[in-house]
């Protein structure tokens, strides 16, 4: 999928917006959390979010999903290739310490495996756990 600038700018722009929005999730005002990851599955009727804490060696914390699907909306729509393909799953992640945030997109067969279905739940939890190397840079 090829990014125009437009596109670049609207992720830049509602990359900050979903963190502000994930951030202000009550749960995440304790402490006790060093990073968090979240699939939403976003098609043209609906979005389908599920959402983790994770602690350093702990398991992981179903957290309350944000509450502006508006936003998972608009990137969708503002991140579509030049020929209107969209993805299918963006997965957020959040290093509380460095306050790095990162998202993949996904298509599909590939966001098979983060699709939000009862046969995904026992893996995903763990599946979206954010690893160091999701922040690496390059």
């Amino acid at each position: 999928m090829t990014v125009d600038n437009d596109s670049t700018a609207a992720m830049a722009e509602l990359s900050q917006a979903i963190a502000g929005d994930i951030l202000t999730i009550p749960e995440l005002s304790d402490p006790e959390w060093d990073t968090f990851a979240l699939a939403a599955e976003v098609s043209d009727i609906s979005v389908k979010i599920t959402a983790y804490r994770y602690a350093e060696g702990g398991p992981p914390v179903s957290t309350p999903e944000p509450d502006n699907d508006d936003l998972f909306w608009d990137l969708r729509d503002r991140t579509r290739g030049t020929d209107g393909e969209a993805w299918d799953v963006v997965i957020v992640k959040i290093d509380r310490g460095t306050a790095n945030l990162v998202m993949n997109f996904v298509s599909g067969d590939a966001a098979d495996m983060w699709r939000i279905t009862p046969a995904n739940m026992e893996h995903l939890p763990e599946a979206l756990r954010p690893r160091p190397e999701d922040f690496a840079d390059g």
